[in-house]
């Protein structure tokens, strides 16, 4: 699954679960210095939201007859296993869809719109006033990408700390492929340039990727892109079940095989550690 090398997967939940709960903790105080002798000890307040995430199972199946797999064993091949691969890629791909789309039907929040995320605001002073990649300078989406990520860090004040820039493939080519600075024989890029000052940077980003559920994204289809910590304490993809196959089920010259996962889509214990920002 692509999402699997995005987010940290989650097995905790166990796979006859219909409900998890989990909780955003806030936590409000300041330390201080002790004086000698002193025991006056600073509390913290820690104020939590308790959240309910819900385990959905995903199916598919596949069946052959019975001359079918006369065919391929005819033919060298193992019907079965080329029937439950495709089976896999399959779910894999819905379950990839609602990790980072979610489905409000069946109340699974994905990685893409999650509640509380803050968003950036991109500046629209590319040709026409947009904030399109497409219609800026090389200088104005090293400016873009560099505030964007700065955001997280300013407004949480060095607490937290993206790692991964992810952004459309055609925004990620756009930045891996463009020169940097405009006609400069550096053999610099916007995006390598950009990764050589963040990995300089305490706190800065560490690798840049390319997703395609990025694009069209945004409000009114616009693209997207993502700045966040790929750590289990900040987000995490819930699979209680992995792929599995029921036992085949024969019916006169036909078998039938179901298959099915468990996904409880993407839970976000930390929404300020992440932030999106649309329109480029």
């Amino acid at each position: 699954m692509s999402s699997g090398s995005a987010i940290n997967i989650s097995t905790d939940v166990p796979s006859g679960a219909e409900t998890y709960s989990y909780r955003i903790l806030t936590f409000l105080g300041e330390a201080a210095i002790l004086a000698n002798g002193g025991n006056d000890i600073p509390m913290i307040n820690a104020y939590a939201e308790k959240r309910t995430g819900y385990v959905r199972t995903v199916v598919d199946g596949y069946e052959y007859g019975i001359e079918d797999l006369e065919s391929a064993e005819y033919a060298g091949m193992n019907i079965d296993s080329s029937m439950a691969i495709g089976a896999r890629e399959v779910i894999e791909r819905k379950v990839d869809l609602l990790a980072y789309n979610g489905d409000s039907n069946f109340n699974l929040l994905g990685f893409l719109n999650y509640p509380n995320v803050p968003f950036y605001t991109i500046p629209n002073d590319g040709t026409g006033s947009s904030t399109t990649f497409a219609t800026k300078t090389p200088e104005q989406i090293y400016r873009d990408l560099r505030e964007f990520v700065s955001a997280t860090r300013i407004a949480t004040a060095g607490v937290e700390t993206p790692e991964i820039l992810a952004l459309p493939i055609d925004q990620f080519d756009r930045v891996m492929q463009t020169p940097y600075p405009t006609n400069s024989a550096s053999g610099e890029t916007i995006g390598s340039f950009f990764l050589k000052t963040q990995r300089m940077t305490p706190g800065g980003i560490q690798a840049m990727i390319p997703m395609a559920y990025l694009e069209g994204r945004g409000t009114g289809g616009l693209d997207m892109m993502v700045a966040y910590r790929k750590r289990l304490d900040k987000l995490k993809l819930h699979i209680p079940l992995d792929f599995e196959q029921m036992p085949v089920q024969q019916k006169d010259l036909d078998f039938r095989v179901v298959c099915r996962m468990r996904t409880g889509g993407v839970q976000i214990n930390k929404p300020l550690a992440l932030r999106y920002a649309e329109g480029i």
